[in-house]
Protein backbone atom coordinates (compact mmCIF):
# COMPACT_ATOMS: atom_id res chain seq x y z
CA UNK A 1 0.00 0.00 0.00
CA UNK A 2 1.01 3.58 -0.89
CA UNK A 3 2.26 5.76 1.88
CA UNK A 4 -0.92 7.72 2.60
CA UNK A 5 -0.96 11.37 5.21
CA UNK A 6 -4.27 11.86 7.09
CA UNK A 7 -5.23 15.23 8.20
CA UNK A 8 -8.26 14.45 10.85
CA UNK A 9 -10.40 17.16 11.98
CA UNK A 10 -11.82 16.55 15.35
CA UNK A 11 -13.62 20.15 16.37
CA UNK A 12 -14.12 21.32 18.49
CA UNK A 13 -18.26 22.40 18.46
CA UNK A 14 -18.83 25.78 17.35
CA UNK A 15 -15.57 26.96 16.12
CA UNK A 16 -16.39 27.09 12.44
CA UNK A 17 -16.20 23.65 11.46
CA UNK A 18 -19.97 23.88 9.25
CA UNK A 19 -17.66 26.49 7.13
CA UNK A 20 -14.83 24.11 6.83
CA UNK A 21 -16.69 20.67 5.87
CA UNK A 22 -18.95 23.16 2.99
CA UNK A 23 -15.95 24.05 1.75
CA UNK A 24 -14.06 20.58 1.42
CA UNK A 25 -17.30 18.89 0.04
CA UNK A 26 -17.80 21.73 -2.33
CA UNK A 27 -14.01 21.62 -3.22
CA UNK A 28 -14.03 17.57 -4.03
CA UNK A 29 -12.94 17.49 -7.07
CA UNK A 30 -10.45 20.11 -6.56
CA UNK A 31 -9.04 18.52 -3.65
CA UNK A 32 -8.77 15.57 -5.87
CA UNK A 33 -6.62 17.36 -8.88
CA UNK A 34 -4.32 17.95 -5.77
CA UNK A 35 -4.28 14.33 -4.68
CA UNK A 36 -6.27 14.62 -1.72
CA UNK A 37 -9.37 12.97 -1.35
CA UNK A 38 -12.18 14.01 1.04
CA UNK A 39 -14.11 11.01 1.68
CA UNK A 40 -17.47 10.17 1.09
CA UNK A 41 -18.29 7.45 3.07
CA UNK A 42 -19.80 8.36 6.01
CA UNK A 43 -20.04 11.82 5.25
CA UNK A 44 -23.19 13.79 5.50
CA UNK A 45 -24.73 16.24 3.00
CA UNK A 46 -23.18 19.28 4.88
CA UNK A 47 -19.70 17.40 4.58
CA UNK A 48 -19.53 16.25 7.87
CA UNK A 49 -17.74 12.81 9.01
CA UNK A 50 -19.25 12.89 12.43
CA UNK A 51 -21.26 9.78 11.41
CA UNK A 52 -18.14 7.67 11.09
CA UNK A 53 -17.42 8.45 14.76
CA UNK A 54 -20.66 7.70 15.96
CA UNK A 55 -20.79 4.37 13.89
CA UNK A 56 -17.80 3.05 15.31
CA UNK A 57 -18.85 3.96 18.74
CA UNK A 58 -22.24 2.48 18.86
CA UNK A 59 -20.92 -0.66 16.71
CA UNK A 60 -18.77 -1.49 19.70
CA UNK A 61 -21.42 -1.28 22.61
CA UNK A 62 -23.84 -2.99 20.27
CA UNK A 63 -21.53 -5.80 19.49
CA UNK A 64 -22.07 -5.19 15.61
CA UNK A 65 -19.23 -4.22 12.36
CA UNK A 66 -18.56 -0.44 12.01
CA UNK A 67 -20.57 -0.81 8.56
CA UNK A 68 -19.50 2.91 7.83
CA UNK A 69 -15.83 3.24 9.47
CA UNK A 70 -15.03 -0.28 7.23
CA UNK A 71 -16.66 1.88 4.29
CA UNK A 72 -14.36 4.63 4.83
CA UNK A 73 -11.20 2.42 5.04
CA UNK A 74 -11.90 0.70 2.16
CA UNK A 75 -12.51 3.90 0.36
CA UNK A 76 -8.90 5.34 1.26
CA UNK A 77 -7.18 2.31 0.51
CA UNK A 78 -9.03 1.69 -2.94
CA UNK A 79 -7.65 5.52 -3.61
CA UNK A 80 -4.93 6.81 -4.73
CA UNK A 81 -4.72 9.86 -3.08
CA UNK A 82 -1.43 10.87 -0.90
CA UNK A 83 -3.19 12.82 1.17
CA UNK A 84 -6.75 12.18 3.58
CA UNK A 85 -8.69 14.72 4.71
CA UNK A 86 -11.61 14.07 7.40
CA UNK A 87 -13.50 16.53 9.25
CA UNK A 88 -16.06 15.74 12.28
CA UNK A 89 -16.73 17.12 15.85
CA UNK A 90 -18.02 13.71 17.03
CA UNK A 91 -14.20 12.72 16.98
CA UNK A 92 -13.46 14.69 19.73
CA UNK A 93 -15.91 13.43 21.97
CA UNK A 94 -15.50 9.60 21.30
CA UNK A 95 -15.42 7.18 24.34
CA UNK A 96 -12.36 5.17 25.39
CA UNK A 97 -13.28 1.89 23.57
CA UNK A 98 -14.23 3.93 20.23
CA UNK A 99 -10.82 5.99 20.22
CA UNK A 100 -9.01 3.11 20.58
CA UNK A 101 -10.10 1.20 18.06
CA UNK A 102 -9.80 4.14 15.57
CA UNK A 103 -6.19 4.78 16.95
CA UNK A 104 -6.01 1.11 15.81
CA UNK A 105 -7.11 1.17 12.24
CA UNK A 106 -5.74 4.63 11.40
CA UNK A 107 -2.21 3.77 12.64
CA UNK A 108 -2.49 0.89 9.95
CA UNK A 109 -3.60 2.70 7.76
CA UNK A 110 -1.60 5.83 7.22
CA UNK A 111 1.93 6.68 7.36
CA UNK A 112 1.65 9.79 8.77
CA UNK A 113 -1.59 11.21 11.30
CA UNK A 114 -1.86 15.03 11.74
CA UNK A 115 -4.74 16.08 14.08
CA UNK A 116 -6.36 19.40 13.82
CA UNK A 117 -8.84 21.05 16.88
CA UNK A 118 -10.23 24.79 16.86
CA UNK A 119 -10.73 25.63 20.32
CA UNK A 120 -12.31 28.59 21.93
CA UNK A 121 -12.39 30.59 25.31
CA UNK A 122 -14.36 28.27 27.88
CA UNK A 123 -16.82 31.22 28.33
CA UNK A 124 -17.51 32.27 25.00
CA UNK A 125 -18.00 28.62 23.90
CA UNK A 126 -20.31 28.52 26.87
CA UNK A 127 -22.24 31.20 26.03
CA UNK A 128 -21.73 29.89 21.96
CA UNK A 129 -23.56 26.40 23.00
CA UNK A 130 -26.55 28.02 24.97
CA UNK A 131 -26.86 29.92 22.02
CA UNK A 132 -27.48 27.50 19.56
CA UNK A 133 -29.53 25.90 22.32
CA UNK A 134 -31.69 28.30 22.32
CA UNK A 135 -32.02 28.59 18.37
CA UNK A 136 -32.76 24.59 18.12
CA UNK A 137 -34.99 25.02 20.78
CA UNK A 138 -33.26 22.57 23.34
CA UNK A 139 -32.88 25.51 26.14
CA UNK A 140 -35.34 27.26 27.58
CA UNK A 141 -33.52 28.03 30.71
CA UNK A 142 -31.85 31.72 31.08
CA UNK A 143 -28.02 32.02 30.34
CA UNK A 144 -27.29 32.35 34.34
CA UNK A 145 -29.33 28.84 35.23
CA UNK A 146 -27.64 27.24 31.85
CA UNK A 147 -24.74 28.23 33.34
CA UNK A 148 -25.30 27.36 36.97
CA UNK A 149 -26.57 23.69 35.67
CA UNK A 150 -23.91 22.81 33.69
CA UNK A 151 -21.49 23.17 37.21
CA UNK A 152 -24.06 21.18 39.54
CA UNK A 153 -24.20 18.40 37.21
CA UNK A 154 -20.65 18.68 36.75
CA UNK A 155 -21.10 18.48 32.53
CA UNK A 156 -17.42 20.14 32.65
CA UNK A 157 -15.79 17.74 30.50
CA UNK A 158 -16.09 19.72 27.16
CA UNK A 159 -14.19 22.55 28.39
CA UNK A 160 -10.99 21.04 29.96
CA UNK A 161 -9.19 20.69 26.73
CA UNK A 162 -5.88 19.92 27.48
CA UNK A 163 -7.51 16.58 29.57
CA UNK A 164 -9.58 15.68 26.03
CA UNK A 165 -6.54 16.52 23.79
CA UNK A 166 -3.63 14.80 25.84
CA UNK A 167 -4.91 10.97 24.91
CA UNK A 168 -4.32 12.76 20.92
CA UNK A 169 -1.10 13.63 21.81
CA UNK A 170 -0.26 10.15 24.17
CA UNK A 171 -1.76 8.38 20.42
CA UNK A 172 -0.15 10.32 17.52
CA UNK A 173 2.35 12.85 19.34
CA UNK A 174 2.50 15.96 20.66
CA UNK A 175 4.33 17.21 17.28
CA UNK A 176 1.18 15.68 15.10
CA UNK A 177 -1.58 17.39 17.24
CA UNK A 178 -2.31 20.86 15.58
CA UNK A 179 -4.44 23.23 17.84
CA UNK A 180 -5.52 26.76 16.94
CA UNK A 181 -7.36 29.31 18.59
CA UNK A 182 -10.67 30.10 17.49
CA UNK A 183 -10.14 33.80 17.02
CA UNK A 184 -10.84 36.23 14.34
CA UNK A 185 -7.73 37.86 15.04
CA UNK A 186 -5.50 35.06 14.75
CA UNK A 187 -6.94 33.07 12.07
CA UNK A 188 -3.97 32.80 8.62
CA UNK A 189 -5.55 35.24 5.99
CA UNK A 190 -8.49 36.23 8.90
CA UNK A 191 -10.94 33.06 8.11
CA UNK A 192 -10.70 29.97 9.51
CA UNK A 193 -10.85 27.81 6.05
CA UNK A 194 -8.12 29.64 5.03
CA UNK A 195 -6.74 28.87 8.45
CA UNK A 196 -7.58 25.06 8.18
CA UNK A 197 -6.41 24.96 4.95
CA UNK A 198 -3.03 26.45 5.58
CA UNK A 199 -2.17 24.31 8.97
CA UNK A 200 -3.68 20.72 7.13
CA UNK A 201 -0.56 21.99 4.83
CA UNK A 202 -2.87 22.11 1.29
CA UNK A 203 -1.16 23.85 -1.51
CA UNK A 204 -1.82 27.96 -1.79
CA UNK A 205 -4.35 27.53 -5.10
CA UNK A 206 -6.35 25.69 -2.85
CA UNK A 207 -6.43 27.97 0.13
CA UNK A 208 -9.37 30.71 -0.46
CA UNK A 209 -8.23 34.61 -0.53
CA UNK A 210 -11.51 36.36 0.34
CA UNK A 211 -13.48 35.07 3.98
CA UNK A 212 -16.29 32.21 3.75
CA UNK A 213 -19.35 32.81 4.51
CA UNK A 214 -20.73 32.17 7.43
CA UNK A 215 -23.32 29.42 7.64
CA UNK A 216 -23.87 29.30 11.15
CA UNK A 217 -23.93 32.32 12.52
CA UNK A 218 -24.92 33.43 15.91
CA UNK A 219 -27.79 35.60 17.09
CA UNK A 220 -26.87 38.63 19.05
CA UNK A 221 -27.98 38.39 22.40
CA UNK A 222 -31.16 40.06 22.72
CA UNK A 223 -32.16 37.94 19.64
CA UNK A 224 -31.66 35.01 21.74
CA UNK A 225 -33.77 36.62 24.86
CA UNK A 226 -36.57 37.06 22.39
CA UNK A 227 -36.67 33.71 20.75
CA UNK A 228 -36.42 32.06 24.33
CA UNK A 229 -39.54 34.48 25.76
CA UNK A 230 -41.75 33.56 23.19
CA UNK A 231 -40.70 29.97 22.94
CA UNK A 232 -41.08 29.97 26.82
Amino acid sequence: MSKKTLYLHIGTNKTGTTAIQDYLLRHRESLQAHSILFPLSGCTRMGNHSPLARDLQESLLQGRPAYKWENLLKEIRASQASRIVLSGEMFYALNKDGFRRLVSDLKACFSDIYVLCYIRRQDDYLRACYTQGVKMGRIGESFSEYRAGIIQRKKLKAYRYARSLKKWAKAFGEDRVIVRPFEAGQFYRNDVVADFCHYSQMPAALCPETPSKQLNPSPSRKTVQAMRLVRG
